[in-house]
């Protein structure tokens, strides 16, 4: 009997990488002509080998447009950084969008391979 071919999910997750997105904030950005900041509340609990760089995370909108970290609106935000193994941070990071009320997902990538190793929908 013939077996119907099944899709495997990928899962993008680093195993040992946990972030808990504490707070998702929307602000208007005048400057920009239009667009819109959104500001994330990140614990990050990075309990792998692995060093995190801020250049590597960014947000992917629905429609597959991505928007790296910009420097926010608040004096605390940071958006050059990086996260040392076996470490814990509590960091805001800042993103320009254009369109406030897509679904987004934060997405972090492997520096070296360039390849996803984690992904998380932001909370609506």
């Amino acid at each position: 009997a013939a077996v119907e071919p099944k899709a495997r999910v990928k899962t993008y997750s680093l195993e040992g990488l946990d972030i808990t997105i504490n707070k998702v904030k929307t602000k208007k950005d005048n400057l920009a002509g239009g667009s819109y900041m959104k500001t994330l509340n990140v614990s990050i609990d990075n309990n792998t080998d692995q060093l995190l760089e801020s250049i590597d995370c960014y947000l992917l909108d629905s429609e597959g447009n991505k928007h790296s970290l910009v420097a926010g609106l608040e004096e605390d935000s940071e958006f050059i950084f990086h996260i040392e193994p076996n470490s814990i941070r509590q960091l805001k990071l800042a993103f320009r969008v254009d369109f406030p009320n897509m679904k987004y997902t934060l997405v972090w990538l492997d520096h070296r391979s360039r390849r996803v190793c984690y992904k998380q929908p932001l909370p609506l």
